[in-house]
């Protein structure tokens, strides 16, 4: 029994990782935000996106997400992603790969048409080297007026152990200055209660870097508060 407990409480980890894990560049979304834009990050250059988050109940997650898009396909991010889920001072960690491709550019200012991406991504055991969970979405941007941007998503998620299940969310971010982005997003799947989150974004070093403070209610009925601390640095 204390098994099939552990294996469900690491499953409700597994799964707030799952929805945020996409790389994506500062356009609207990305870091630690649960909801994803339609950018890719600009052609040419890397990031770097880490985060901590306290999910409750003595659980964890760190997160790193490294990406580029390569010069020479300036519609692709190929990135990946490495996280530690942290349970009662237990650890799993989890690798895989995060691609971005923008099917249809636009939605980063008033007037833009509406930008269009598909991304993927998986997460491995890393000591099993079994499948953990997995997710395809689609990411919408459109920034309606100046300084409000709307993302939305929807797509298909897997974690082991459970049925695929539909994926969706919203998001709306508003630039209260050039260097502070405040943001409010909902986020889920269809067979869970919904989860919210907001928070701040500092951007500084001419736009190479960024801090996100966010608190969150993740999907599911009765889930604990979740605080995440997020870290950016664009090269």
């Amino acid at each position: 029994m204390r098994t099939i407990l552990k294996r469900r409480a690491v499953a409700r980890t597994t799964f707030v990782a799952c929805l945020i894990l996409l790389p994506a560049r500062l356009m609207a979304g990305g870091g630690a935000h649960a909801v994803d834009d339609a950018g890719v990050e600009t052609p040419g250059d890397c990031h770097l996106e880490s985060w901590t988050s306290d999910l409750g109940r003595g659980q964890s997650l760190l997160n790193f997400g490294p990406a580029c898009t390569p010069a020479t396909v300036p519609t692709l991010e190929l990135g990946a992603t490495i996280q530690r889920l942290g349970q009662s001072g237990k650890g799993q960690w989890l690798v895989g790969p995060a691609l971005k491709w923008a099917l249809r550019s636009g939605g980063g200012a008033p007037g833009e048409r509406v930008g269009i991406a598909l991304a993927g991504s998986a997460l491995v055991d890393a000591r099993s080297g079994q499948l953990d969970s997995a997710a395809v979405l689609v990411p919408l941007t459109l920034t309606p007026i100046d300084r409000v941007t709307f993302n939305a998503n929807v797509g298909m998620g897997l974690v082991r152990d459970e049925r695929a299940h539909l994926l969706y969310g919203a998001q709306i971010l508003y630039s209260a200055t050039d260097r502070i982005t405040v943001m409010a997003e909902t986020y889920g799947r269809h067979d869970r209660a919904i989860g919210v989150q907001g928070g701040a974004r500092w951007t500084f070093d001419r736009g190479r870097m960024d801090i996100d403070l966010l608190a969150a209610r993740p999907p599911g009925r009765g889930q604990p508060a979740a605080f995440t601390l997020g870290f950016t640095v664009r090269r």
